[in-house]
């Protein structure tokens, strides 16, 4: 039972493994489901995060981001990243990530 505690503390310790923040992440954006927003998609690893996807409109991207804060892993990051775009077809577009550009600061 020890080692089956040790082991459990080493899987869901955020310093040794992503894989319980990986996991955390996917339930938050579950529960922050918009109605107006199609992920396609999502990179997270210990040090970056950056999310792509479709949006009805633009006003729902903020919205979105916005429930971030009722996360325990999203709540806090900042993003250096935001591009809103409209693509051929008429439809919003956006990218968030943790990560500038190259070329952008």
């Amino acid at each position: 039972m020890q080692h089956k505690d040790a082991l459990l503390d080493k899987l869901t310790d955020s310093n040794e493994t992503f894989a319980g923040g990986f996991v955390m992440a996917m339930n938050d954006l579950s529960a922050m489901h918009h109605k107006d927003i199609r992920l396609q998609k999502i990179s997270i690893n210990s040090e970056h995060m950056s999310f792509a996807g479709i949006a009805k409109n633009p006003q729902a991207v903020p919205a979105w981001l916005a429930g971030f804060k009722q996360s325990r892993l999203l709540s806090g990051k900042a993003f250096l990243n935001f591009k809103l775009t409209n693509n051929n077809q008429n439809i919003t577009e956006f990218v968030v990530s943790s990560i500038a550009k190259k070329g952008e600061s």
